[in-house]
């Protein structure tokens, strides 16, 4: 459970929203999410939550930036976003292609305060 006041939490990532086609090297998972510098879906398997304290449009900005985390990864977003927001950031990384949500060993999960305003309770 998290308890929010004054802030906004967004999630994106491919856990749910992917299809599966076959080339000529067999299956490949292609994520919703187009990166845009090629114009093609994501490979890598990623999952982000944001957490970002206040503002008019604090829903608007985690879901944009867990969106880019997801897309660039976590040092090129922090890098593009820079103290632009107050916040949490997590990122959830494949580190075998064919990793399954239940096996903690398969996946890679940084988390990162960003912003110089309070930090909300770390996103867990």
């Amino acid at each position: 459970v998290l308890t929010i006041a004054d802030e906004a939490v967004a999630t994106s990532g491919d856990v749910e929203q992917f299809i599966e086609v076959d080339d000529e090297h067999g299956a490949v998972r292609l994520g919703h999410l187009l990166d845009p510098r090629t114009g093609r879906p994501i490979l890598i398997r990623r999952e982000a939550t944001v957490l970002i304290s206040g503002g008019r449009n604090a829903g608007a900005h985690a879901d944009a930036l867990a969106s880019l985390l997801v897309v660039v990864g976590m040092e090129e977003a922090q890098r593009l976003v820079g103290d632009r927001f107050a916040g949490t950031i997590r990122l959830v990384t494949a580190k075998v292609q064919d990793a399954e949500g239940d096996d903690a060993s398969d996946w890679r999960v940084e988390s990162r305060a960003i912003g110089s305003a309070p930090v909300p309770p770390s996103i867990r």
